[in-house]
């Protein structure tokens, strides 16, 4: 029997239902409030300005909690700031912690399913077009789908879930990019704004991506999930395996990370350059994501349609 977590499916599947339900009437209302006055926005559809309010609205509730909740957390917390050679009971708890599960993450991963439900049945809104665009949407649907598929099982069966908060807490990134993307969709590309929003979003990515990232792998040194025995945490057969998919985000990040620091680097460089120049170079820190990037597709594929 899986340990009592307090946690079924079905809670899951309904929260989550709910939570969906909720994000989806944020972009109706939206949609509905310039219905007949105002369609399009900036020559962007009011539907995918809709989207952008609810992936904000989404980061910024997930994004700072999580982050609150992994400070919250000891277990997180004694694994995180262990750098030494005797992490092995930190790094245990990382899988299981016998005093129960994070309750952050019980709380914040069924509004996150429930955002990705949302986000999937909106793709419409996505705007995406041609062959870079569409492979990029299949990545984004397989991310959303293998999240939605495994995440509930770390819940349930409280097995990595405290990685799972991790990688919410990661959503604070996010919150730049969605930002960033309203300032360039609004042609605001050489304000303030638009510069500062590329710093913040530059040092959040570092600091909780790429930074983050290496004590969850000195961890993973210490106790490998993909090598736990099924038995000995009653777990289903599949999950230790499924497991090292835990690796995946963190190579991306690196090599994201890697764009990101030499556009940093690029800016502090131009220490004397106008700040036209600085936000072009901005512009490709903040493409260092599969998020971004898709962004940039949207905004490709809008200036061909308007023309020269």
């Amino acid at each position: 029997e899986p340990p009592a977590s307090g946690v079924s499916f079905t809670m899951l599947a309904m929260e989550a239902a709910l939570c969906a339900v909720l994000f989806l009437a944020i972009w109706l209302l939206f949609v509905a409030a310039g219905r007949g006055r105002a369609p399009m926005i900036c020559g962007i559809s009011r539907g995918t300005w809709g989207l952008k309010v609810v992936m904000l609205v989404h980061h910024c509730i997930v994004g700072p909690l999580a982050l609150a909740g992994i400070f919250q957390d000891q277990s997180i917390k004694d694994a995180l700031f262990c750098l030494g050679f005797d992490c092995s009971e930190a790094a245990g708890k990382m899988l299981r912690d016998p005093n129960g599960p994070s309750t952050a993450a019980l709380v914040l991963t069924p509004i996150t399913l429930g955002y990705m439900v949302a986000d999937l049945l909106l793709i419409g809104m996505w705007e995406l077009s041609g062959k870079g665009g569409r492979l990029e949407a299949l990545v984004m649907v397989a991310h959303h789908v293998l999240s939605m598929a495994s995440w509930p099982v770390a819940l349930k069966y409280d097995f990595c879930a405290r990685y799972v908060l991790i990688l919410l807490a990661y959503e604070v990134s996010s919150i730049f990019l969605v930002i960033r993307w309203m300032l360039s969709a609004s042609d605001r590309k050489s304000g303030l704004a638009y510069l500062l929003n590329g710093m913040l979003f530059t040092v959040s990515f570092i600091l909780l991506r790429v930074l983050g990232a290496l004590p969850q792998l000195w961890a993973m040194v210490f106790a490998m999930p993909w090598a736990a025995d099924p038995s000995d945490f009653a777990i289903l057969w599949w999950m230790p395996t499924g497991s090292s998919f835990l690796i995946l985000p963190h190579l991306l990040n690196f090599f994201w990370g890697t764009k990101v620091v030499k556009g940093a680097l690029a800016l502090l460089r131009r220490g004397g350059s106008s700040r036209e120049e600085k936000s072009d170079v901005l512009r490709q820190v903040s493409s260092a994501s599969l998020s971004s990037r898709l962004l940039d597709l949207r905004a490709a594929e809008r200036d061909r349609r308007r023309g020269p």
